[in-house]
């Protein structure tokens, strides 16, 4: 009688355990798995989205963030203005240029665009199809800037290395007149003033003005919006995954398509945190739903693999199958980040993506950089896939509304900026009247993102003024966060 006692409260401790991880075996899959989509070079080159494009009219600058405006295809136009360059007969001819001369070309009539990452310049063009043998692999793209009346020359800018490049060839049959003529039209309707920017240093001389007693010699070019009313719209949004019934479904699908359809040595674990667990065999393979929305699938190490990084374009063919079994993929998604690191072992690569809201990047603090997206690859195997996505519901009209723009903006935020400037530099000799012109004077980078703030999509300005980032809400107008480079 007591052996069947003790037995009896055996199988109550387990079943009481199972009850309270929610630790259960999946023993079969209650879905039917699709093939899955085999990418080609076309599905891949959508992934390069760039950034923004900037139309240099002389006096001021239109910056847009979106690949179609008013109609215009930009996208379309620039990809095939820039692969009717490199198909032009001439045998092209790479040299090396400066920034003094790329900062006295963005002023002429050009069309410059801008990718969100250092993307290498043999990748790229492989992915047009091109077989390249030479040095090119070395050389990064991250702007590349088309004169209006020089049809023979493109110039490259390589942020990673900090150099600049000119390619020249032949003149092709496409050129950027047609679509440069566009825009122009565009911005003489008056249609396009929010998107209308000035250097800095046109807008304010400080070289010539409040900065002229300290001798500085290089011009602050950086684009600041001219628009008399920043106007974006926030978004209410909800989590990629929620709670319920409908998502637990949509969480078994997900599951499913991650183990390719068998169940069979899938444990699934639910916790009071609204965390949900998928462990594959001894663990070899993970899935995890955080309380947070994040969905993270991870693989061990082979650890006796051999040292061999990843090819470029087979590593983002391998990232975006991944992406798509753990939930389809937005039409805006895009490749927004790029990183290959060797060790004494092996060789590691990232690849990071994003989405947009009308073609302005997303950016979530909790994640890498604010990417939403990130696939790690080490060696040549996928170890780790994590997303992190918001989908907007409703435009959210509820904040009171002050009257915004960029020197009001500035203002209102001056004194952390100040702050921020005597920190980063606490030998300058800079006079206290002048700080805040220093502050501008050494502004490198101005951006607008959508930023995830709990169940909001917040339209923000990121800002590096000297080493630190700010981040500014532009409902409000108010510091949300800063942060040291």
């Amino acid at each position: 009688m007591k052996e069947f006692i003790r037995s009896l409260m055996l199988v109550c401790l387990t079943i009481s355990a199972l009850i309270m991880t929610g630790a259960v075996f999946i023993t079969e899959s209650s879905e039917v798995v699709e093939t899955p989509i085999e990418y080609d070079k076309k599905d891949l080159i959508k992934l390069i989205r760039p950034q923004n494009y900037v139309f240099s009219f002389g006096d001021l600058f239109i910056k847009i963030y979106d690949d179609t405006y008013e109609n215009i295809p930009l996208r379309d136009e620039y990809e095939a203005i820039f692969k009717g360059f490199i198909d032009a007969p001439l045998e092209k001819k790479l040299g090396t240029s400066d920034k003094d001369s790329w900062n006295e070309q963005i002023k002429r009539k050009s069309m410059r665009v801008d990718y969100p990452f250092d993307i290498p310049l043999k990748d790229l063009l492989e992915l047009y199809y091109y077989n390249v043998e030479t040095d090119s692999e070395e050389i990064h793209i991250s702007s590349v800037l088309f004169l209006l009346n020089r049809k023979d020359i493109i110039y490259i800018y390589d942020k990673q290395a900090d150099k600049y490049y000119s390619l020249s060839g032949s003149e092709p049959t496409q050129w950027i007149d047609s679509l440069y003529a566009d825009v122009a039209a565009k911005k003489d309707e008056k249609k396009m003033e929010k998107d209308t920017y000035k250097p800095l240093e046109v807008r304010y001389a400080l070289l010539q003005t409040g900065l002229r007693e300290y001798n500085l010699q290089e011009e602050n070019l950086l684009l600041t919006p001219m628009a008399s009313e920043i106007d974006f719209p926030k978004y209410n949004i909800v989590k990629e995954i929620g709670e319920g019934e409908p998502s637990s479904e949509k969480l078994e699908r997900y599951a499913s398509s991650i183990f390719d359809g068998d169940l069979s040595f899938v444990k699934k674990s639910v916790y009071s945190d609204n965390e949900t667990i998928f462990i594959y065999g001894y663990g070899e393979k993970v899935f995890k739903v955080s309380g947070d929305g994040s969905l993270e699938y991870t693989v061990k190490v082979n650890e006796n693999a051999p040292k061999e990084a990843i090819e470029f374009e087979a590593g983002l063919k391998k990232s975006l199958t991944q992406i798509n079994k753990m939930g389809d993929p937005s039409s805006t998604l895009y490749m927004s980040g790029y990183k290959q690191v060797e060790t004494t072992n092996a060789v590691e690569t990232v690849y990071y993506f994003n989405y947009t809201k009308n073609g302005i990047p997303l950016y979530y603090s909790d994640m890498r950089d604010g990417h939403l997206i990130e696939v790690r690859f080490v060696n040549t195997e996928l170890v780790k896939a994590k997303k992190n996505i918001r989908i907007a519901t409703s435009e959210n009209l509820q904040d009171p509304h002050f009257k915004k723009n960029f020197p009001l903006i500035l203002i209102r935020n001056r004194i952390a900026f100040e702050i921020g400037y005597q920190n980063d530099r606490p030998l300058t000799t800079v006079a206290a009247k002048d700080i805040y012109q220093m502050c501008l004077q050494e502004m490198s980078s101005l951006e607008t993102k959508y930023m995830i703030v709990g169940d909001e999509l917040i339209p923000t300005w990121h800002i590096v003024i000297a080493d630190t980032k700010y981040i500014i809400n532009l409902i409000n107008g108010e510091l949300i966060k800063d942060s040291s480079n």
